[in-house]
C-alpha cells in the first residue's frame, strides 16, 4: 500500500506517552514497539509485536555519526533548543512476520537521530536524500527550496570508504507525480571535488 488505510499493517501513532522510566533508547512504547541499546553509536535492537505482525531486528552502524544539526539549522531555521543531530550509515538484519509469512532483513539503513526541543522559527519547503550502495560507498542530504529546484544544504558523499562534507549541489524535478515528484536530477559535490 502507499497509504496508511491500504497497507498490510499500519500502527503510526504519532502521540504516545513516555513509558515510566524510559530512557531514548531503551523503552517500550504502548503500542510495543521497542527500542534496545546493545552498543552506543553501533548496535540497536528494535522489536515490535501486535496483532498480525511481529518485528526483530538489529540495527548495526557501518560508520561514525556524521553531525547535521549545524547544516540542519541553517536551512531550516531550527532553533538553539534542539541539542543534537546526526546521520549513520547502517545494516538492519532479522525478520519480519506478518499475517503468518516471515520475511527476512538485511539491508542498509540510515540512522536519524536527534535531541532537544524542535522548535522552527520559519518552516522551509525540502527534501531529504540518502543512499547506501555498499558499506564504503553512500550519501546523505537534505536540500531546500521553492520551485522544481531547490539547493542542497549539506550531508556527506562517502566513496571507497572516504567520507567527506557535501559543499554543493542541487535537486531539480524534471516530471511531477500524482503527490510528489515522479522523476528528479539530483546532483552533488563534496569538499574533495567529487560529484555525484
Amino acid at each position: 500500500g502507499a497509504f496508511s488505510f491500504d497497507c498490510l499493517h499500519f500502527d503510526w501513532p504519532y502521540f504516545q506517552a513516555i513509558p515510566e522510566g524510559a530512557q531514548k533508547f531503551n523503552f517500550t512504547a504502548p503500542n510495543s514497539l521497542t527500542v534496545e541499546l546493545l552498543e552506543p553509536l553501533k548496535r540497536y535492537r528494535l522489536g515490535y509485536a501486535k496483532e498480525n505482525c511481529k518485528i526483530d531486528l538489529v540495527w548495526t552502524g557501518i560508520t561514525e555519526p556524521v553531525d547535521f544539526l549545524n547544516m540542519e539549522q541553517a536551512a531550516t531555521g531550527a532553533g538553539h533548543a534542539n541539542r543534537m543531530h546526526l546521520e549513520q550509515c547502517g545494516r538492519v538484519k532479522g525478520t519480519i512476520e506478518l499475517n503468518g509469512e516471515i520475511l527476512k532483513v538485511d539491508c542498509f539503513s540510515l540512522r536519524d537521530s536527534s535531541y532537544g526541543v524542535r522548535t522552527y522559527e520559519h518552516v522551509v519547503k525540502g527534501s531529504y536524500f540518502w543512499g547506501i550502495k555498499t558499506e564504503t560507498d553512500a550519501f546523505h542530504t537534505m536540500t531546500v527550496g521553492d520551485g522544481d529546484e531547490q539547493k542542497v544544504t549539506g550531508g556527506f558523499l562517502m566513496r571507497d570508504g572516504k567520507m567527506a562534507p557535501l559543499v554543493g549541489g542541487m535537486r531539480r524535478v524534471t516530471r511531477e507525480g500524482r503527490y510528489t515528484p515522479k522523476e528528479f536530477v539530483l546532483n552533488l559535490e563534496d569538499k574533495l571535488g567529487r560529484t555525484l
